[in-house]
């Protein structure tokens, strides 16, 4: 089990007891800075100070993360993005992170190939979840999900804002 599953799991562990303690039978009852505080507060949860050089890493990381900026044709692309290496001496996997502009295609390949897995592991769970609702809700309710992103990527293709005239044809 991976160190952020075992967590989740005490955690729910945590949060299970916070609910018997105050009588909430419903997840969305849970006020979560209440929770928050009664789980340090009855000494349930520990928070361990994060090690700077860590913290520092996880900042840098997300600030290269939010980087965008208009390319050639005006699209608004990452800047930046993560790719795992091999050190060339150790051939230990070390994270990097490449400049869009001047990145090898081998590289990129690699990076958009994790993001585009990670997005079909939120899909697929997505779908598990929409499956699992609609063959258990109490309501009896099936919901519907398409999962072909094609028209909405097309749509975001289609400029924001139109002019209030349409253009003149030139046939006067």
């Amino acid at each position: 089990m991976h160190h952020r599953q075992a967590s989740s799991r005490r955690m729910m562990f945590v949060m299970d007891e916070y609910k018997e303690a105050h009588n909430i039978t419903d997840v969305a009852d849970i006020d979560m800075d209440d929770f928050a505080q009664w789980a340090l507060d009855n000494r349930k949860w520990f928070v361990t100070p994060p090690d700077p050089l860590s913290l520092i890493r996880r900042q840098a990381s997300q600030a290269l993360r939010d980087s965008f900026e208009l390319d050639r044709q005006e699209r608004l692309v990452r800047r930046y993005h993560h790719v795992i290496v091999e050190h060339p001496d150790t051939h230990e996997k070390i994270d990097r992170w490449v400049d869009i502009t001047t990145a090898p295609p081998e590289q990129m390949r690699l990076s958009l190939g994790v993001r585009r897995e990670a997005i079909y592991h939120d899909v697929h769970q997505l779908k598990t979840d929409v499956d699992s609702y609609n063959d258990n809700n109490r309501f009896g309710a099936t919901l519907q999900m398409d999962f072909n992103f094609n028209v909405d990527i097309e749509e975001r293709g289609f400029p924001g804002e139109y002019p209030a005239e349409p253009p003149d044809d030139g046939d006067d």
